[in-house]
């Protein structure tokens, strides 16, 4: 399969391999070895005693070319844990959990940190940390115990006079969360946002903990994660990409096949409407295809879409007869039991 090209990094999560379809090299599980994918590739099952490291290879770390533009992308299933409390007041506190470290090549410290933050609400929250945790922006609320969609894009700039997207973060498609003055929403912000990030070669880590730089309210997490991409340009194209990956499916937004392709979104019924639905059609001059959303795909023939027409009403036959061609001794139109007979002419309808 041949990927667009800002593409840098793609984990579908499909077996046990945990390989990047991009640049096919592996993550490797540091504690616990044994690795667990939903059934049907559906994601990767993290466990407080296993984080997934890709790093430490003598050839190098994962290309990303990381400088001005990023966006990186995942479906997350959270879990709360609830909240900890402060040894020293006693107060309950949000407890704090790792998904995403992208670290320099070689290096310890983080250059993108992306971690969940629990409330008492059985909600959680998202981070995303730049530049060493120099700047820190925050999502907005969102449920746990239910698959969501996270997409964040970063514009960097030279120009301290530039007011325009730098860091947004995204939720099913939604927009929480943006440096933006033109937009109205809450920042949730901290710091000063990099121009720049040291991201061109990196270790990469899911669910990364150390023990012993783990605090009271720090723990490791246990929810689900997939589809996890990387693309380091065409930000300009983002709200595309996000669209197409939570509407369709990873593959129609980042496979060349697939990179012109435009889906119908009707909303046809099929077998109980009531439960199972058509979500998407697509039509390759061939056949139909219907995706439902059971995740079955159905193909039928093009003639799906032909129409009948009940033609009963003989003021329309009246309008039909000043549009004929033909012999006018031979040809015309007859209209019997809400059909139309068509006799050596042409009609326009």
């Amino acid at each position: 399969m041949a990927y667009v090209n800002p593409l840098k990094v793609l984990f579908k999560f499909d077996d046990f391999n945990l390989s990047d379809s991009v640049s096919g090299r592996n993550l490797s599980p540091i504690g616990n070895e044994s690795v667990d994918v939903l059934s049907d590739g559906l994601g990767y099952v993290m466990k407080q005693d296993q984080y997934l490291q890709g790093a430490n290879d003598s050839s190098g770390g994962f290309s990303l070319g990381i400088n001005k533009e990023m966006i990186i992308g995942f479906w997350l299933y959270p879990v709360n844990p609830g909240q900890a409390v402060n040894p020293d007041t006693g107060a309950l506190e949000t407890i704090r959990m790792p998904l995403l470290d992208i670290i320099p090549f070689n290096e310890t410290i983080s250059e993108i940190s992306i971690k969940e933050h629990t409330l008492d609400d059985d909600t959680n929250f998202l981070s995303v940390q730049l530049d060493n945790s120099s700047y820190t922006q925050t999502s907005s609320a969102y449920d746990v115990g239910a698959w969501h969609y996270f997409w964040i894009v970063y514009r960097g700039s030279e120009d301290p006079s530039y007011v325009g997207d730098k860091l947004d973060i995204y939720v099913d498609g939604t927009l929480c969360v943006s440096t933006s003055s033109d937009v109205d929403i809450p920042l949730g912000a901290s710091g000063v946002l990099p121009a720049s990030l040291n991201a061109a070669e990196i270790d990469l880590y899911i669910n990364r903990y150390f023990l012993d730089i783990f605090g009271y309210r720090d723990t490791t997490n246990y929810g689900y994660i997939d589809d996890i991409v990387i693309f380091n340009s065409d930000t300009g194209n983002s709200d595309k990409y996000m669209q197409k990956i939570i509407n369709y499916s990873i593959d129609f937004a980042v496979d060349v096949t697939y990179q012109y392709a435009e889906k119908y979104p009707y909303g046809f019924s099929h077998d109980d409407p009531a439960t199972i639905r058509v979500n998407s059609l697509i039509d390759d001059m061939s056949f139909v295809y219907l995706a439902r959303n059971d995740g079955k795909i159905m193909r039928g023939s093009p003639l799906f879409w032909e129409y009948r027409k009940n033609f009963s009403d003989t003021r329309e036959k009246d309008l039909l007869d000043e549009t004929i061609t033909g012999d006018d001794k031979t040809g015309g139109i007859i209209m019997e039991n809400g059909f139309m007979k068509i006799k050596s002419s042409i009609v326009r309808l």
